[in-house]
């Protein structure tokens, strides 16, 4: 594949918890610095796996530094900056910049709609906060707000964005915004039952919750290895029969990590739930 700036796998990091429920950053830190030690190319924090709508501006900028600090040299951070107000994104922005991020990822608001004049301005708000380059991330089926092509497209004609994550589940929407985007910014899937399909047509990279816990298998899909496509569907189905974010993090406190459990309102993994993710782990768990 070819390497860009911002290319290859990088993985959307859970956020750990202390016992009190604390974001924990010596434990993210710790986990950084194992996921890099493996490989990929970036880390990505306080996003959707880091579970960032339950975190305070606070919290993500922590996240953020933590990750920063554990990755040193050898992966890039892209930090998440979501907020609900203009006034939170710019300063996440500038504190992801003075933690020494390479660049920061925003996807849409959620819940309410949000007609395309808006998303434009939405990212072009933090465009003037920070010098860092911008990802918009796109995830219909989490925030009921889909990035039009047109929108997209002027985004990057006018340098707003530098890149774009796009985790929909749909085979035609990233063919689409591939053909749109490649050569112009980097371009990145972030769906991993279309992982094999974004390195076909030519994605820049791959973004990964289930690589927090297996990242040598998404690291082989990358590089087309055809065995571990088919190795990752069947940990992606593990993982999602009892909720993805509480089982990777329980699968992560099975090798010893103390990352606690999800925040609520997301539902905690079942006693049911650990015996098969205990099984999962019996599997796969020796090549990660």
């Amino acid at each position: 594949m070819i390497e860009t700036k911002f290319s290859g796998v990088f993985v959307a990091t859970i956020t750990p918890y202390s016992a009190l429920g604390a974001v924990d950053a010596g434990v993210a830190r710790e986990l950084t610095r194992w996921i890099a030690g493996h490989g990929v190319r970036g880390i990505c924090p306080a996003g959707t796996t880091g579970e960032f709508p339950l975190l305070t501006r606070e919290e993500k900028a922590l996240a953020g530094r933590a990750a920063c600090e554990g990755a040193g040299d050898r992966a890039k951070v892209v930090a998440g900056i979501w907020g609900a107000t203009a006034e939170e994104r710019a300063w996440l922005a500038k504190q992801a910049e003075a933690s020494g991020a390479a660049a920061v990822f925003l996807t849409v608001p959620y819940f309410f709609a949000s007609p395309p004049a808006y998303l434009l301005e939405w990212y072009r708000g933090v465009r003037r906060a920070t010098s860092l380059p911008v990802f918009a991330y796109n995830i219909p089926q989490c925030t009921a707000n889909e990035i039009p092509l047109e929108v997209l497209d002027t985004l990057a004609g006018e340098g707003t964005i530098q890149g774009y994550k796009d985790s929909s589940h749909d085979p035609a929407r990233l063919e689409a915004v591939v053909k749109l985007l490649k050569g112009r910014i980097a371009v990145f899937g972030g769906s991993e039952g279309l992982f094999a399909r974004a390195r076909e047509l030519g994605a820049d990279g791959l973004i990964s919750g289930v690589a927090n816990v297996y990242p040598k298998t998404v690291l082989a899909v990358w590089q087309g290895d055809r065995a571990a496509v088919d190795r990752l569907a069947r940990i992606k189905t593990g993982l999602q029969k009892h909720g993805t974010f509480a089982s990777l993090k329980y699968v992560l406190t099975l090798r010893g990590m103390a990352v606690g459990a999800p925040r609520e309102p997301i539902a905690p993994v079942t006693d049911a739930g650990k015996k098969d993710l205990e099984a999962l782990e019996k599997e796969f768990g020796k090549d990660f």
